[in-house]
């Protein structure tokens, strides 16, 4: 029965309710992430308008490699709680992440580099594997150390993998994040024309205008074709 209930978490994450008993796995130095941060983010959290168990929101940024974290407070909106400054190259053109729209799910709560917690998501997307994705996984790890993907400090990984984690232990059964080449603003698109990746950053703009304006995440279609919002 447990088996039945851990295979229709993993596999039904990011389209079906959570199963009442199904909870995400740690193992030991995924627990001790979480008893080491738990009382600290508790109190940090609730200061900047938050608190651990409410759902979350991950935004990232290229140009300035930085990644937001975001929390619905009360009032259903979500509002700004952190900013972490990304410590590897994310601007190494070898090593430069895919911008995009993307989700993290359960089934990385049981992967772990030797210094901590790692949290994938399921790229390639529609679109990317249309576009000739590139031989790696989108990621979010500690150390510094990733490929193709944002990178922490060891302190900073433990710290926001302990707030994900109770996010999903509440019940949150999708968590995005989104990663755009820069802040889409009309003024940095005007500068953007004639990048070759620019009718990409078409459809990617309306997505990061519509959370700035309303502050809560659109419906987002995906496809071979690429990105548009469901109205």
């Amino acid at each position: 029965m447990k088996k039945i209930l851990s295979a229709l978490f993993i596999i039904g994450f990011s389209s079906l309710p959570l199963v009442a008993m199904a909870q995400p796995l740690l193992s030991g130095i995924g627990k001790e992430a979480v008893e080491r941060n738990r009382n600290r983010l508790d109190f940090y959290l609730e200061d900047q308008g938050g608190g651990l168990g409410r759902p979350v929101f991950l935004r990232s940024f290229i140009d300035s490699e930085k990644l937001e974290l975001w929390q619905i407070g009360k009032n259903g909106k979500y509002k700004h709680i952190r900013t972490y400054k990304l410590c590897n190259d994310a601007n190494n053109l070898k090593i430069r992440p895919s911008t995009g729209v993307y989700n993290i799910n359960t089934t990385n709560f049981t992967t772990y580099l030797p210094n901590g917690p790692v949290l994938l998501t399921n790229y390639p997307n529609a679109f990317d594997r249309n576009n000739k994705p590139i031989k790696a996984s989108l990621n979010i790890a500690p150390s510094c150390r990733t490929t193709f993907g944002l990178g922490l400090t060891d302190t900073e990984m433990g710290e926001l993998f302990t707030i994900l984690y109770f996010s999903v232990k509440n019940g949150q059964n999708n968590i995005q994040l989104h990663v755009f080449p820069f802040e889409m603003n009309w003024i940095a698109m005007v500068g953007a024309k004639f990048d070759k990746n620019y009718k990409k950053y078409q459809q990617l703009a309306p997505i990061y205008n519509y959370f700035e304006g309303h502050k809560t995440i659109p419906k987002v279609s995906i496809t071979k074709n690429g990105y548009k919002i469901i109205k």
